[in-house]
């Protein structure tokens, strides 16, 4: 199967956001699941539901990378920028600070699901012309 730039996005960023998941239990625990925490990756808030939330976005990612179709899977990369970009508003309107543990506007994660939201909206409308029949192309021009 030829890659187009949303495969590569969906698989990369969804393996990225299931392996923050899985690090963000060892952190948390599975205790205290949708309260506010001091917990933290990095610099970003969590708490066992913000894991989970990071695991789902991470699968329908991952699954979206398997889609032969390039539309199906530009859609579904769309859509996942979309889901980001609702959750920074809320993250930034302060209505997550117990729900993910994302505690004021200018917390880290509000920054990294905008940039993860422009990413994938701009990723997710390119071409689908697919990344390997560019790169097999320029081959053979050479």
């Amino acid at each position: 199967m030829r890659s187009s730039p949303a495969h590569l996005f969906a698989l990369v960023g969804g393996a990225v956001y299931i392996l923050a998941g899985i690090i963000g239990f060892a952190i948390t625990g599975v205790t205290g699941f949708a309260e506010n925490s001091d917990k933290a990756l990095l610099v970003f808030d969590l708490n066992p539901f913000h894991n989970v939330v990071h695991i789902g976005i991470g699968a329908l990612l991952v699954g979206a990378s398997r889609v032969k179709g390039p539309d199906v899977t530009a859609g579904m990369v769309i859509g996942s920028g979309i889901v980001l970009l609702l959750a920074t508003a809320l993250g930034v309107l302060g209505a997550l600070d117990n729900l993910l543990s994302i505690d004021d506007r200018f917390a880290a994660d509000n920054f990294l699901h905008l940039g993860t939201a422009i990413a994938a909206i701009a990723i997710g409308s390119l071409p689908g012309e697919s990344v390997s029949r560019d790169r097999d192309n320029a081959i053979r021009a050479t």
